[in-house]
């Protein structure tokens, strides 16, 4: 399938989907389809700055459908989160993170290797529980108690992360309902 092919079948499927760009159109884009999810920008030079004003209205128009406030990214608190480029979802067991045969994390050699293969992470997500609960009673804490070292070597691999820089999330899923509360 070439990009033409791909953009009409992408637009045919937002169209049944429902969803809308509310009203921006431009003449000069044979492929705009104002039913669409997509924007397509127009192919005639000459007709950017009125899409790109209209684009704006767009924008505007939809923060105040949805009440946006930009507050929170104004806190000088959250400040980081504009510079946190790297992620990883770390499974705890993860071997390249864990060292089963000496019973430990290993969060220096972990961040090591990143920065020697990619610049290192900004921050790190502790997974804990998928794909393995409801393989057995667990819940999703009863994984971070049964962690290697507990919730005590979990608060050691945080302190250890945010010793090098890198900010640690642990994962908490509140849609899962189907352990025991």
């Amino acid at each position: 399938m070439n990009r033409r092919d791909f953009l009409r079948a992408s637009l045919m499927l937002g169209t049944l989907a429902g969803a809308s760009p509310a009203g921006i159109t431009t003449a000069a884009s044979a492929d705009f389809d104002p039913d669409s999810p997509l924007i397509l920008a127009p192919r005639d030079a000459a007709a950017w700055p009125e899409f790109r004003r209209r684009l704006a209205e767009w924008r505007e128009q939809r923060r105040r459908d949805l009440n946006y406030s930009e507050a929170l990214y104004r806190r000088p608190d959250f400040a980081w989160a504009g510079h946190c480029f790297s992620c990883c979802f770390l499974m705890l067991c993860d071997e390249t993170f864990y060292d089963p045969a000496r019973g430990e994390y290993t969060v220096k050699t972990f961040l090591d290797h990143g920065i020697r293969e990619f610049g290192g992470y900004d921050a790190v997500v502790l997974w804990h529980a998928y794909p393995r609960i409801g393989f057995d009673e667990r819940t999703q804490f009863g994984f971070y108690r049964d962690a290697p070292g507990g919730l005590t070597g979990l608060r050691k691999v945080v302190r250890a992360l945010h010793g090098r820089g890198v900010k640690a999330f642990i994962d908490y899923n509140p849609w899962d309902t189907g352990t025991r509360r």
